[in-house]
């Protein structure tokens, strides 16, 4: 019992994403990807002068999306799993590159030569150790941004009526036709060992989001918090931010 106990506690998000799960061919994270592009194309207005940084870019539904319209996308996450999906979908994409972020995923200095004009970190965060990594993270975003950049924080987790959001979710659902695979996932995930095991070991980031938005004032041009559901996920928060 004793070994079972220490296995799950060396369990981290880091190590589930980094291999195939149950959201890899998920058709809820596909319907994700098309409200988020619908929602984000009226906030974001990607056009051809546009270099973007899509940050945890999981198998690149997004990017599939927008490749055509923007003049250059670099796609990052710690998943080998999903950076080998993505270098195989992308490889005869010119204007698409794929880097596997490292342990020090908050730190993209390497990065400093080019200057993106839209960065996107959707439904990531939660995965996050600290809500003090979260700020690293957008520090070294703001030192790779162009002048009048934007950024696009999405899915944060804030707490919430957990019932209240229940209702709203499924009445989302219904309305914006992901009902099933809602359904379907959320079945998946109640009975998957290594996602009930990761969750245990490692607790999703629910950030102080009042906080948050104040730490950011405070080295950003401005924040605005997009009151619309831009995701599957009623209830999340998110956040523009002018860099």
């Amino acid at each position: 019992m004793q070994k079972k106990l220490s296995q799950i506690n060396k369990i981290n998000w880091l190590d589930y994403w980094n291999k195939k799960n149950v959201w890899t061919n998920s058709s809820l994270w596909k319907k994700n990807s098309e409200i988020f592009y619908k929602k984000t194309s009226r906030i974001l207005q990607y056009d051809k002068k546009q270099k973007v940084l899509d940050i945890g870019c999981g198998s690149g539904d997004l990017i599939n999306k927008i490749l055509d319209q923007v003049e250059q996308i670099y796609c990052l996450d710690t998943s080998e799993e999903y950076i080998n999906i993505c270098k195989i979908k992308f490889s005869t994409k010119k204007n698409v590159t794929v880097i596997k972020l490292g342990k020090n995923y908050t730190d993209l200095s390497f990065l400093k030569n080019i200057k993106f004009s839209i960065i996107i970190v959707n439904s990531v965060l939660q995965y996050y150790k600290s809500q003090d990594e979260v700020i690293n993270l957008i520090k070294s975003i703001k030192s790779i941004a162009s002048v009048n950049a934007k950024l696009l924080i999405a899915d944060l987790h804030v707490v919430t009526n957990i019932r209240k959001s229940y209702l709203s979710l499924i009445l989302n659902s219904i309305i914006n036709s992901y009902f099933w695979p809602l359904v379907k996932m959320n079945f998946q995930l109640m009975f998957n060992k290594t996602y009930s095991n990761t969750e245990k070991s490692q607790s999703l980031l629910f950030v102080d989001f009042d906080k948050l938005v104040k730490n950011i004032s405070s080295f950003t041009k401005k924040v605005n918090v997009i009151h619309d559901n831009i995701t599957v996920n009623v209830g999340r928060k998110h956040l523009l931010v002018d860099l």
